[in-house]
């Protein structure tokens, strides 16, 4: 993996930093992650490097869309499309500034149609960032396809840890049952 420091900052500065960089043969193991650049940190997309002499690149990738409804008694933000891991979770905050201005303290999370795939790490990252929820007490329901969910649960151990009253489903009414009773 390669492994040295990058800059914070936007985009243009860093990703031209980040070329620079000739890694040599460790760069050929894969990376992971992606650029995020509103926050300034480096992530970098997972890719298997086959050219020989090539500086590792950095590519923006963000095809996701978030829809917000609301429904009776909660609010529904559904992400769709094709995606990075921590793209998600970086919609938390201003989804529960939504949630505020509209009065609402019950929200459904729905991921069916968002396509990523997620390591462990990326579990509890995204358990982290929920604790904006319990410190708004906003309940989440997460639904997702049983692909996408950790069959041990680690990223809700980890939400509920922080305080999160949160549970994950497969199925949308068993989803909205639980979000409302």
């Amino acid at each position: 993996m390669c492994q040295f420091g990058l800059p914070t900052g936007r985009g243009n500065e860093a990703q031209s930093y980040f070329n620079r960089k000739k890694p040599g043969a460790s760069c050929d193991a894969r990376l992971s992650r992606l650029w995020r650049a509103r926050s300034g940190a480096l992530w970098v997309d997972s890719a298997q490097n086959r050219t020989r002499n090539a500086a590792c690149r950095l590519r923006r990738v963000m095809s996701i869309q978030l829809q917000m409804e609301q429904m009776p008694g909660y609010i529904a933000a559904r992400f769709i499309g094709v995606g990075l891991t921590g793209e998600v979770s970086e919609q938390f905050e201003s989804i529960a500034e939504y949630c505020k201005r509209t009065k609402n303290d019950k929200l459904l999370i729905d991921t069916t149609r968002y396509d990523v795939k997620a390591s462990v790490i990326d579990r509890f990252f995204f358990g982290t960032s929920s604790q904006i929820f319990a410190d708004r007490r906003i309940k989440v329901a997460f639904v997702g396809r049983p692909e996408q969910l950790d069959p041990e649960k680690f990223g809700l151990l980890v939400a509920r840890n922080r305080g999160v009253c949160v549970d994950v489903f497969t199925d949308f009414q068993a989803a909205e049952a639980w979000l409302l009773k």
